[in-house]
């Protein structure tokens, strides 16, 4: 078939080129790729290898007391057990157009995808439309002590935070006269304090050489025939037989570290990193490469040589899901030997489509490059493809789509013999990171910056939630009244690593920039950055759900204090802001995986599921932050941005905000893995050198706006010159 089928596009080849087309060769190739999956399709199913393993590792969930809801008003029933997240199926993976952070609409709109069932008792109640009522959230009060600048004004000394967290720790101490921190020794520090599920063997070696590290752009890269080589390479594997066939075999195993059975884990001592010391050695007891992944974020469970130069490597689940969560990948390769191709291919996807089809190159790491002088991420891979493998759970029901898997498949190679580098998803931003980048940007921001660090609450697992307040030094309570407030949150799902780059640009650019606009931001402005909701996910290495399974984004509207603090305590700050004067903005930093360019989710009463929403004279203030950003932010792209509100979504950040607060300006910010189809960075990928936009302030008029963004019943408008800060 693979024959016939390559007969058939070298004739089409053919007539393209003759008459020169560059439309029908593009067309041509979407062919060749489909015919190719095709063939693929047609390989007999093979059981996948770690079918019907449990995960190795785990996190027991604390007892809650539960109910079974109705929201017809039906009968409640008590029970006490481990909450756990009770969504059937396998994957929410299912391909939907307009995903507000994606899974909402894979979900489906009966699902109400909150994922989250057993919550504690005072926490949720269903109106008769399904609509959750705002919970009670008692004791606001234990809250004010987080808007300290509301009572004592923001003078400077107030950055040392001495103050106990909701969750009982105290809070990050902040020198009044910065000394110089180290920014490596603030990432061995903070590394040893956090708590995972994991045991880590090292801190992964790109973390200490710091954020701080931009390169240049790199184009979008399309792989040509990559597809054409699968396809061969399937249609021959069973034919592959005798004594020369290459015997696959398992040269890394999670489960065999985690039992221990490999040494491996540092039983004492502070953790650190050797890479240096590694560079330029191969292991002669070792034919293969040799991998690695028991560190921060890291997500690797195994890795199966299938030729001499072919490694399958399959993803680590997450601890409690009711759904499989596999997109993120952060590891370590070495002893390998210079140039030579190397061919990676990640078997246990779930999503039916991808950008790595569409431009997008994975990242690298190289230590070998560091130790030259070059450290930083790259883009890196050819022969990029994405598609259906033959792999599936169960051979009995491989007709059914969710039992199947898919596969991305790239091949590089490295310059340096016995190089040690780090292969990942998406620019990796970890836990470590974000502590050690506020230790040093406080330590060394101006007296005219007033920022305080405090612990909102804790994890699921005792991590502290970090909350940073940011204004104009030396102003009065009164001043300080007086100034709209903007919240920041980020990474509530871990695998968006995009998302806490861009809140690292936010937080550097308030803290350290001394600039017209930035002043004038501190001045009329309290800011306040939650800038990982997420962190127990982030330092496991989870693509979506926290260590209680759960999507965060799906429990806004009610959050359990028991199961999701994080939630509980960030929503519980946005509600105490509102006591004294409601937040003017609310953006929820996301990424975004399936489509191009950033932009944002907001809230159109009449674009809502539910008809009770729909008001006879809307405002459409939740136009004004796009129209902004489209002037003042090149990566920004209005016409991507949505303001649909479905079922779904009443459980997201935004939604909730909206309509139990009354946040007109709350927003999901969604920014592309990949990169940009439009605008001056149009046919480039995604860097570390776009992690500093524009704050959405704007104190002048706004040129040339782009009135197509608006919804259709958007009478014409100006913005003025104050709309945003009032």
């Amino acid at each position: 078939m693979v024959s016939a089928c390559e007969k058939c596009l070298d004739a089409l080849e053919t007539a393209v080129d003759k008459r020169g087309d560059k439309t029908a060769a593009t067309q041509l190739q979407v062919q060749d790729d489909a015919l190719c999956s095709l063939c693929v399709r047609c390989v007999p199913a093979e059981k996948f290898p770690l079918a019907g393993q449990s995960s190795p590792l785990s996190f027991t969930l604390p007892r809650t007391r539960t109910r079974t809801l109705s929201s017809k008003g039906g009968e409640k029933r008590a029970t006490t057990s481990y909450a756990r997240a009770e969504d059937g199926g396998r994957s929410s993976d299912e391909d939907q157009e307009e995903a507000d952070d994606e899974y909402a609409e894979e979900l489906g709109e009966e699902s109400g995808a909150s994922g989250a069932s057993d919550m504690d008792d005072d926490v949720r109640e269903l109106k008769g439309d399904g609509i959750r009522a705002q919970s009670d959230m008692p004791q606001l009060s234990k809250y004010a002590k987080f808007f300290a600048e509301l009572e004592h004004g923001a003078i400077s000394k107030d950055r040392t935070a001495k103050k106990k967290s909701i969750g009982g720790s105290a809070a990050p101490t902040v020198s009044t006269q910065p000394q110089p921190i180290q920014y490596a020794q603030a990432i061995l520090n903070q590394t040893q304090s956090t708590r995972s599920i994991q045991r880590w063997v090292k801190v992964a070696y790109p973390e200490l050489v710091g954020p701080d590290r931009e390169l240049p752009l790199q184009p979008l890269v399309f792989s040509t025939n990559a597809m054409r080589l699968v396809a061969s390479k399937a249609s021959k594997k069973g034919l592959e037989k005798g004594k020369d066939a290459f015997k696959s075999r398992i040269v890394y195993s999670l489960d065999a570290c985690a039992e221990g059975r490999d040494g491996g884990a540092q039983e004492n001592g502070r953790l650190g990193n050797e890479d240096k010391m590694r560079l330029g050695k191969l292991d002669a007891r070792c034919d293969h490469l040799l991998f690695e992944s028991r560190f921060e974020s890291g997500n690797l469970r195994a890795a199966i040589q299938t030729d001499k130069t072919h490694y399958e490597l399959i993803l680590q689940p997450e601890a409690n899901q009711a759904r499989d969560h596999f997109q993120w990948f952060y590891f370590e390769i070495s002893n390998c030997d210079a140039n030579v191709e190397y061919t990676f291919e990640i078997v246990n996807c779930l999503k039916t489509s991808s950008m790595f089809v569409h431009g997008m190159q994975p990242v690298a790491f190289s230590v070998g490059e560091a130790a030259a002088g070059r450290p930083g991420w790259v883009r890196v891979g050819h022969s990029i493809c994405y598609y259906r493998n033959q792999y599936v759970i169960d051979a009995d029901v491989a007709g059914h789509r969710k039992d199947r898997f898919f596969s991305l498949r790239f091949t590089f190679a490295l310059r340096h013999k016995g190089d040690v580098c780090y292969l990942a998803y998406h620019f990796p931003y970890t836990y470590s990171m974000l502590r050690a980048s506020l230790e040093c940007w406080t330590a060394r921001s101006s007296s005219s910056i007033y920022v305080r660090r405090d612990e909102i609450g804790q994890s699921l697992a005792g991590n502290p939630l970090p909350l940073v307040t940011i204004t104009g030094a030396g102003s009065s309570a009164e001043e300080v009244a007086g100034r709209d407030t903007v919240v920041f949150s980020a990474r509530v799902h871990p695998g968006e690593t995009n998302a806490s780059w861009i809140m690292q640009g936010i937080l550097e650019y308030l803290l350290t920039c001394d600039d017209a606009i930035a002043r004038e931001a501190r001045e009329r402005l309290v800011f306040k950055c939650i800038p990982m909701l997420n962190p127990d996910g982030v330092l496991a290495g989870n693509h979506r759900c926290s260590l209680a399974g759960h999507d965060l984004n799906r429990v806004w509207d009610s959050p359990s204090r028991s199961l999701h603090p994080e939630i509980f305590h960030a929503k519980a700050i946005v509600q105490a802001a509102c006591e004294t004067r409601r937040p003017l903005l609310f953006i929820d930093l996301h990424g975004h995986s399936r489509r191009s360019n950033c932009f944002l989710y907001g809230n159109n009463p009449d674009q809502s599921w539910r008809a009770a929403d729909v008001v006879s004279s809307p405002t459409f203030e939740f136009v004004d932050t796009a129209e902004i950003m489209e002037v003042v932010a090149p990566a920004f792209s209005a016409r991507n941005c949505r303001w649909s509100i479905a079922r779904s979504k009443e459980g997201s950040a935004r939604v909730a905000l909206w309509r139990q607060l009354g946040l007109q300006r709350a927003y999901t910010m969604e920014c592309t893995y990949a990169g940009f189809e439009s605008g001056p960075y149009k046919g480039y990928q995604w860097c570390s050198g776009l992690w500093r936009p524009p704050i959405p302030f704007y104190s002048g008029s706004i040129p040339g706006r782009d009135t197509a963004l608006r919804p259709t019943k958007a009478p014409e408008r100006g913005i003025g010159s104050d709309k945003i800060t009032r």
